[in-house]
């Protein structure tokens, strides 16, 4: 990661040098780092005079130049997750592999002869796909302007506490707007979405304040019990409640139906399973588990699912 910090980058010249090799396919009418088909090849042959020495020896120069664009920019790759992923619980490596994947959807659609530098066209991509990675861990979906001023609010919230001596002063909402020039409400809007929910299991704290003492009792054994005997009725509903989510769900193609409750925490563990271990289950990549898992929540919206589940979990509220 050290070195991946120090890669110099790239003159316009060296981009326009390595574009140029890179979409020399795209002018025989061939996708770019994608093995020509034994039909395209042949119209290739045919219209341009190619031989396949010709052909498969472009192909090597433009997976090799796209390797280096993907080289020299994964410092802009890695400033964005330091900087997006500041205050999130998603680990930098995973934050660096999806910005990764933005830089190399970039790469396949960027025009040279708009006039812009490569690391100002592929910022957006990378920045879209650093974003869908920390909603994707998150237990609330914010809007994406939300989720862009969580940073900056968060950088500019511990400045401030840095900055002055006194450990008991308190931010205030109207402190950190002030500094980053932005609306009050916004601030506490990003604040507000940036709350990780307690686990009911974590020690319960004793006294006000961050300096309270933790206790041997969980939070759960703290909250008073209005109605014990609504325990059973729980669990009861519960127990309902998945075998509608089942039904469902077996609507759905086998490997759908099992990344989906993989993903949303639905397996006997109901534990949320990241992509990357869902990818390595099933030998496939992490953008094809997405794709998968996209496709069976919409399939999953569709009317006639949307009405049998509710007709089976009318009974229940």
């Amino acid at each position: 990661m050290k070195a991946m910090g120090k890669t110099r980058v790239l003159t316009r010249a060296e981009e326009g040098q390595l574009f140029a090799i890179l979409n020399r396919p795209r002018a025989w009418g061939l996708a770019p780092l994608r093995p020509a088909t034994a039909a395209a090849a042949t119209a290739a042959f045919a219209e341009h005079g190619l031989s396949e020495v010709v052909l498969r020896r472009a192909e090597e120069r433009a997976a090799a130049a796209a390797e280096l664009l993907m080289r020299f920019n994964k410092r802009l790759v890695l400033s964005l997750a330091k900087r997006m992923g500041a205050g999130s619980d998603v680990a930098l490596e995973d934050l660096l592999a999806e910005g990764e994947l933005g830089l190399a959807t970039a790469m396949l659609k960027f025009d040279l002869s708009r006039g812009f530098k490569f690391s100002t066209y592929s910022t957006w991509h990378v920045k879209a796909k650093i974003q869908r990675c920390m909603q994707s861990h998150s237990l609330m979906r914010v809007p994406q302007s939300v989720a862009e001023a969580i940073p900056r609010v968060l950088r500019a919230r511990e400045e401030l506490r840095r900055v002055r001596s006194d450990d008991d002063a308190r931010v205030s909402v109207r402190d950190v707007a002030e500094v980053l020039g932005m609306e009050p409400t916004k601030v506490e809007r990003a604040l507000r979405a940036c709350v990780q929910p307690a686990s009911l299991e974590a020690p319960a704290t004793i006294g006000a304040g961050a300096r309270g003492e933790v206790g041997d009792e969980s939070l759960l054994e703290t909250v008073p019990d209005a109605d014990a005997g609504g325990e059973m009725e729980a669990v009861h509903r519960d127990v309902l409640v998945r075998e509608c989510l089942n039904g469902v769900l077996h609507t759905l193609q086998p490997r759908e139906r099992n990344i989906i409750r993989l993903r949303y925490g639905l397996n006997v563990e109901r534990r949320v399973v990241s992509l990357h271990e869902i990818a390595d289950a099933y030998g496939l990549s992490r953008e094809r588990i997405r794709q998968i898992e996209d496709q069976a929540v919409r399939k999953l919206m569709a009317p006639w699912r949307r009405q049998a589940l509710a007709e089976r979990t009318s009974v229940l509220f």
